[in-house]
């Protein structure tokens, strides 16, 4: 299954909703998505709930956290990205409110769509407001 982000494919290896007797409307997250460049991966960890989720950054091998977010959205090193490229990369870190990160006041959205078949789709958003739809 294929994740977009910033116009960049990433693979979901993990996604799950996990209910535990709570609200329907605020299931616990378990999402990790990935995207391969040659022989770095750098991916993005969500966990906590839909409410209130947590993103995380990772990469093999380990790399700085700004690495890991050019790698996953620009395919290399923070230290080779253009002007733009590199401004793209701090309004992405501004707006995801990246764990362990020393970022501004962020504003997380998570957006949601489960594909039920061709024409029927369930999405769900959490961010300023909380709500779902189906399309």
């Amino acid at each position: 299954m294929l994740y977009q982000a910033y116009g960049r494919k990433l693979e979901i290896e993990t996604g799950r909703l996990l209910y535990r007797g709570g609200p329907l409307d605020n299931p616990a997250l378990d999402i990790r998505a990935v995207r391969k460049t040659g022989d770095v991966v750098a991916g993005v960890k969500v966990i906590g709930d839909l409410q209130v989720p947590e993103l995380e950054l990772f990469s093999q091998p380990s790399l700085p956290q700004e690495d890991q977010l050019s790698y996953l959205l620009l395919g290399q090193p923070m230290q080779s990205a253009s002007g733009s490229e590199g401004q793209m990369l701090f309004n992405a870190a501004s707006s995801l409110g990246l764990k362990g990160g020393n970022l501004l006041d962020a504003v997380n959205t998570l957006r949601i769509r489960y594909q039920l078949n061709k024409r029927l789709s369930v999405q769900t958003e959490t961010g300023t407001a909380t709500g779902a739809d189906i399309l």
